[in-house]
């Protein structure tokens, strides 16, 4: 049976298609769940940056873009867009492993090229640089690689980083985002770093945790992992409430503490996932329960103040 991921943007993107589209995406990736010749389905592109992302016909009008495992049967849906939209985006995107998380990461080639270029341009007249206290090996060691390295070191200041959030790989983002909020690299690694790793769902399919089934699984908060054709169908027909459980690291890491010493208080502005982390803390408390707890459950209230 072929392992299938499906990423946080492509659950999105099918929630907004019409039903009868939808139908037809499920159709075409239920074969994914149950067969292991699907390869003959897929589509190269020519003149992309990564031969393993493919194209698969869904309708005359609608494709979905994947990213096929070099050898094996394991596959990560990305997106489901327009034809020529997804053509255009399976040309211009490539996937790659982060060095200290291990997890999938999804990267605009296109569009680095083009921040490089304008960051060229403003260093030149501005002397500041973000992470000029930073080596290179630090950065390395909380997963910057090579070809990010030379971009954010022509960043000014924590502006020309946020405006890079569409642009960098997200994992890498966070770290990025973590130092110059003045994070030292040693709690970078342990709230960010190694969050992912301990996030990292667990894989039942049976087959080598190697390659794309691995880094799909330590991508947790933008990939999940689906089992067989049922789980697919369930995940298909509510696809935006399975979005919006997915936990970021960083809020995975508040749900699911042991305890706090007293009552917490978890901020964030409107659609940042404050009460999905509420309704994670409440599952992992109710499992923690003792047999004998005199309800058995956990009360979780939420309030607002419009009227």
């Amino acid at each position: 049976m072929a392992t299938l991921g499906m990423h946080r943007d492509f659950l999105l993107e099918f929630a907004a298609l019409e039903k009868s589209v939808q139908r037809r995406v499920f159709e075409a990736f239920e074969k994914f769940t149950v067969a292991t010749h699907t390869g003959a389905h897929l589509e190269k592109l020519t003149n992309q940056r990564d031969p393993r992302i493919r194209t698969i016909r869904i309708t005359d009008f609608w494709r979905g873009v994947l990213l096929k495992e070099d050898e094996g049967d394991s596959y990560l849906l990305l997106k489901v867009l327009p034809h020529d939209k997804a053509n255009d985006w399976a040309c211009k995107h490539r996937g790659s492993v982060n060095a200290a998380t291990q997890g999938i990461e999804i990267r605009n080639d296109v569009a680095l090229e083009r921040a490089t270029a304008s960051l060229k341009a403003v260093a030149a007249d501005e002397p500041r640089r973000l992470f000029a206290n930073r080596s290179d090996k630090v950065l390395r060691s909380l997963g910057i690689d090579e070809e990010i390295l030379p971009i954010i070191r022509l960043l000014p200041d924590e502006a020309h980083l946020e405006a890079l959030h569409r642009v960098l790989p997200e994992q890498q983002f966070d770290v990025l985002l973590g130092l110059a909020s003045g994070m030292e690299p040693e709690d970078v690694d342990r709230e960010i770093v190694q969050a992912y790793a301990r996030t990292a769902a667990p894989t039942s399919t049976g087959q080598s945790e190697d390659g794309l089934v691995s880094a799909m699984a330590h991508a947790r908060g933008r990939v999940a992992l689906v089992s067989g054709p049922e789980e697919l169908l369930e995940i298909l027909d509510r696809p935006f409430d399975t979005w919006r459980i997915f936990l970021h690291p960083a809020q995975y890491r508040v749900a699911y503490r042991d305890s706090y010493n007293g009552p917490a208080r978890v901020t964030g502005g409107p659609g940042t996932g404050k009460t999905v982390v509420a309704l994670h803390r409440a599952y992992h408390l109710a499992r923690r329960l003792p047999a004998d707890a005199p309800d058995g459950c956990v009360l979780l209230t939420t309030f607002t103040t419009a009227s």
